[in-house]
């Protein structure tokens, strides 16, 4: 499928995005935490956004036509060394939904850049 040196440069392209995506988000946000003092309930996943954008990015370049068989079968199974924190299926869809927003934005950075 994917060599591993390929997984880990399309790694460290998500990583390198999500920390700066992450840091214009935190500058440019407004801190409603400080006013609200809401109690945090659920952990953080153990998989970074980076690691969840990864995987997402390989689904669409594999043969799969199911998220959850390749992630099943393959992830978790063949790919253990490369994801060595890989959650339950039902935790990556809810970790999934954060990574999409960053793809999304990923996606029309480049388009916009692309068209100028």
């Amino acid at each position: 499928m994917f060599p591993n040196d390929k997984i880990i440069k399309i790694f460290s392209m998500c990583d390198d995005f999500s920390k700066n995506f992450d840091n214009i988000i935190q500058k440019n946000s407004i801190d409603a935490r400080e006013s609200t003092k809401k109690r945090k309930y659920h952990r953080d996943g153990t998989m970074s956004d980076a690691e969840v954008m990864t995987i997402l990015v390989l689904f669409h370049g594999s043969g799969y036509r199911c998220l959850k068989h390749f992630y099943l079968n393959h992830v978790c199974k063949h790919m253990r060394h490369l994801f060595p924190k890989v959650v339950s299926y039902n935790r990556f869809v809810e970790l999934q939904k954060r990574a999409v927003i960053r793809l999304a934005a990923a996606m029309s950075g480049r388009s916009a850049s692309t068209v100028a």
